[in-house]
């Protein structure tokens, strides 16, 4: 039987599977059961310490109060004028309390739960942030918001519930950067500045990082963050001139 003669015999098919999407799924997954895993035990603990001023016994954040009140007093319910006041002005995540107790009570469960789930959310956000900006390797992003979900440091503001502060103004802060860093573009000379891309976006940013502020003093250092960024990455400035 001669060459052309032969018949050829179909190969089978095989479906291609692209292995991507479900590893970084499956991330994701790992992540948040490992948050879920660490704290687990924090869920049964009741009102200790500050959390007894700042939820048990605050004014602001019972069900009949005011909400002109939450933005005008300071976290543990004295007016910001007063000699008394510690000035920590959080009126958001006082606000986040109050929605605890309208949806489930003064039930501590709830608000541990809470916190667990923002500490998950910030967790997955922390490796999106290094996948896309910090490293090239997908891995080395993973390993960095595992170390991040699991590190004992992180005890007090995830376990308190008056860590929440912390936790949820991390994730305003790394929300506020993604949205900035998708508003703008490359700088196309040296002596400009990044150009905008969309407006929407740069809006975001801004009304996120203002949120980050309001839960916690400390969201404001995002906006700098965003400007190393600029002048750093986008625009390849150097830390010192040359000389």
């Amino acid at each position: 039987m001669t060459a052309h003669g032969r018949e050829k015999t179909p190969r089978p098919l095989r479906l291609s599977v692209q292995l991507g999407p479900v590893r970084g799924v499956g991330r994701y997954a790992v992540l948040v059961a490992l948050c879920a895993l660490c704290y687990s035990n924090s869920l049964h603990g009741e009102f200790v310490h500050d959390d007894v001023w700042a939820i048990t016994n605050n004014p602001d954040v019972r069900p009949g109060s005011s909400l002109r009140n939450i933005f005008t007093n300071d976290f543990w319910g004295k007016r910001m004028s007063d000699n008394t006041s510690h000035k920590s002005y959080r009126p958001l995540c006082i606000l986040t309390f109050k929605l605890n107790i309208l949806l489930g009570g003064m039930t501590p469960l709830y608000f541990h739960m809470v916190n667990v789930c923002l500490h998950c959310a910030v967790a997955c956000l922390l490796m999106h942030t290094c996948a896309r900006c910090v490293f090239e390797d997908a891995r080395l992003a993973f390993l960095t918001a595992l170390l991040f979900a699991v590190h004992p440091i992180h005890t007090e503001a995830v376990s308190g519930i008056v860590g929440r502060a912390d936790v949820l103004a991390c994730m305003l802060f790394l929300l506020t950067f993604l949205s900035y860093v998708r508003s703008v573009g490359v700088c196309v000379s040296e002596d400009a500045l990044p150009s905008t891309v969309s407006v929407c976006a740069l809006g975001a940013s801004l009304l996120l990082g203002t949120c980050a502020m309001l839960v916690k003093e400390t969201g404001i250092t995002v906006f700098g963050v965003c400007v190393l960024y600029d002048a750093l990455v986008l625009c390849r400035k150097p830390l010192v001139a040359n000389s």
